[in-house]
Order: C-alpha cells, then structure tokens, then sequence
C-alpha cells in the first residue's frame, strides 16, 4: 500500500478518535501522520526499510510510556482492520507499530523528529562518477590502432566530372551521366561526390554538404546554364 492511502485511513482515525472524545489517541495519531509526510506517493515497504536502517544505526533505549501506548493502540486497530477484512491496512498498520518499538523517545512528535531526520539522512549517497570508455583490447594485449581513412578514388573523380563538363550543353545527355552518378552509390562515396561537384562547379562546396546536397548542387547549376542559353535564344530571335 502506498503511504498516501494510509494517511489518508489514519486522518479518519483521527477524527473518529476526535468525535469519541478521546484526546490523547487522536493526538499521538495526528503527531504520527507527520512522519510520512512528503512520502505520499512511495510504497510503504521502501520507507519501512529506511526506518528499519536507521533504528539499526541508533540504539534503541527503554521504551516511553507514550510510544508503549502508541504500539498497543497501533496493533489493536490493526486487529479491528483485519476482522472488518482489511488485510492489507491492517498489515501494514502492525508495520508501523514495529517502527516506535524500543524507542525511549517521551513523545510521539520527538520520535518523528528524530526518525524524519534519519530518513533524510539516509538519501545522501555517494555520486556517481562517470564511466569511462576504455579502448577494446584483442587478445595481444594491444590496442587495435584506428583504421586509416579510404583515400579518394581520384581517377573515378575525374572522369565523372569531365563526362559532365562534356554534356554541359546537352540536357539528355546530361542528365544520363547525373543518373549514373547517382546510382554509382558503391564507388561514388560522400568523398568522391563533393570532388566531382567542386571540379565540375569550379568552387568548393564545403565539408559538410551530404552526397544528395552535391549532387544537387550540380543539377541545380546545368538548370541555370539552361536558363541562360534560352535566354540568350530568346533575345536573339527578337533582335532578329
């Protein structure tokens, strides 16, 4: 059971307690409710286990009147809870009576005090420092040197920028040698693709263009050429 559910069943004790008249059980039961509070949403067995650490940690003394009482009462309720058929309340009730078990505190809030402290106490961990990565080792007990880059395939280059060059004025065969780049993905690597677009442009495109970028940088400048051509075709057969 979560802890906000058996909060919420301990406020109704309270004002049950409240309407009998019977003052001193509504008291400790409201002093107890400010042990869990900020922990509405956690389980009850994670935050037992947190109590449990830190009564380890702290020897217990003579058990207080006062939290002697708590228990009974705590455990009697826990027997009303089971007989109504409320297993699960009435269990873990019994496990907050085990928490003021032993404990020599003279009241029920100092006892809540000292535990909340405790509890918070506990959170505090070691932070975690950062992995990091070793090289991968083969059985030679040498690290494997990095692969060397692939050089670039400069002939290749060449003839695909050269073929382009040659179909500059002709869109058909033009666009046979752009379709053949493209589809040539196996030889024609990012590398070799920016190679061909910078020699056939005859400026540098830039590291980080991708394949497709350049190639469409190169469709982009034959579009433009043909422009130009029509254009000057235009004006000359009005001059015409």
């Amino acid at each position: 059971m979560k802890i906000g559910s058996l909060n919420k069943l301990f406020s109704e004790l309270g004002k049950f307690l409240r309407a009998r008249q019977d003052q001193e059980a509504a008291s400790m039961i409201e002093d107890l409710r400010a042990l869990f509070a900020g922990y509405d949403d956690k389980q009850l067995s994670v935050f037992s286990k947190k109590i449990g650490q830190w009564k380890t940690e702290n020897v217990p003394g003579t058990p207080s009147p006062r939290l002697k009482k708590l228990q009974e009462f705590l455990g009697e309720f826990g027997s009303l809870l089971q007989l109504s058929g409320a297993n699960a309340a009435a269990a873990d009730t019994r496990t907050i009576a085990t928490f003021v078990a032993g404990c020599g505190h003279p009241s029920v809030a100092a006892f809540v005090a000292e535990a909340r402290s405790g509890v918070a106490r506990g959170k505090a961990t070691t932070p975690r420092q950062p992995k990091v990565r070793q090289p991968k080792v083969p059985k030679s007990g040498q690290p494997r040197p990095r692969k060397p880059p692939p050089p670039l395939r400069v002939d290749l280059v060449r003839t695909y920028a050269d073929e382009l060059t040659a179909a500059s004025e002709n869109n058909a065969a033009f666009d046979t040698v752009v379709a053949k780049i493209e589809a040539d993905k196996k030889n024609v690597r990012v590398m070799e693709m920016l190679a061909i677009a910078n020699r056939y442009l005859g400026y540098d495109l830039g590291r980080r263009k991708k394949r497709g970028a350049a190639l469409q940088a190169i469709k982009d400048r034959q579009a433009l050429d043909a422009r130009h051509a029509a254009k000057k075709i235009a004006d000359h057969m009005t001059k015409w």
